[in-house]
């Protein structure tokens, strides 16, 4: 075995339109490593949706669609007028990353993701602020999820660790 973190594989669902995205890796990532996975219809990678997860989705719901302390006026000339109205509400998406079940596959680092799709690709995602429980995150053996909440990337094609 050699250093990095065993990275089985992660799998990213869309709790709106309920797609679920595999993509398999089976190797190990070296610190400040980033590897690109490709999307793998039909691959198997355990997931699981937890009450936390849930929480987190109420609770984003809720400041999304909250009205405004005050309210804005935009000039006629402002480039951004209407962006902030038309503002569409951000999609859950839960995140299950596969720790691979061999020795000193565990990592104690940041894990970060970037998630692209057929509309748009997302910034860096630092995974451990969005875990759906408080406990070690990447050990041997284990599935984490996070729970992200984003604007609709479309179908995902590539996700980058």
């Amino acid at each position: 075995a050699g250093a990095g973190w065993g990275l089985a594989g992660v799998v990213v669902r869309n709790m709106k339109s309920g797609q679920e995205f595999t993509f398999p890796c089976g190797k190990r990532v070296g610190a400040n490593e980033t590897v690109n996975l490709v999307m793998r219809a039909g691959a198997q990678i355990q997931v699981g949706v937890s009450l936390a997860a849930e929480r987190l989705e109420e609770r984003a719901i809720k400041n999304v669609m909250r009205p405004a302390a005050k309210v804005l006026h935009l000039d006629d000339h402002d480039p951004y007028k209407g962006l902030l109205l038309n503002r569409e509400p951000p999609i859950r998406y839960d995140i299950s990353v596969t720790t691979s079940d061999t020795k000193n596959a565990g990592t104690d680092s940041n894990v970060f993701c970037r998630m692209f799709g057929t509309k748009r690709g997302t910034a860096s995602i630092r995974l451990s602020a969005h875990a759906t429980k408080t406990n070690r995150l990447f050990l041997r053996g284990n599935t984490d999820t996070f729970t992200v909440f984003e604007s609709e990337v479309g179908d995902l094609n590539r996700l980058s660790v």
